[in-house]
């Protein structure tokens, strides 16, 4: 499958009503990097505990702080290279 036949597919699953926005969104982000609209920032978490002991994790590029790990920071949109390093 070349990059066009990837992009084609990926607006054909885009038009599933049934799917969710987090997997549409994260279509739509494929799509754009496949089609060379965007380059995607590659970031980590970084596990903290804050004053009260409770257990974050930080975006090492734009240090929000989050309560879980994902594949992307919801902040900034980066993709969070080592989110499978934490899930349990």
């Amino acid at each position: 499958m070349n990059v066009e036949e990837a992009v084609r597919y990926i607006d054909g699953r885009l038009s599933n009503e049934l799917m969710s926005d987090n997997d549409r969104e994260v279509l739509k982000f494929c799509r754009d990097v496949l089609s060379g609209r965007i380059h995607p920032r590659v970031g980590h978490w970084v596990k903290f505990k804050d004053e009260a002991d409770y257990l974050f994790y930080r975006c090492d590029l734009c240090g929000k702080k989050e309560q879980y790990t994902s594949p992307f920071c919801p902040n900034c949109s980066a993709y969070m290279e080592n989110y499978e390093d934490f899930l349990t």
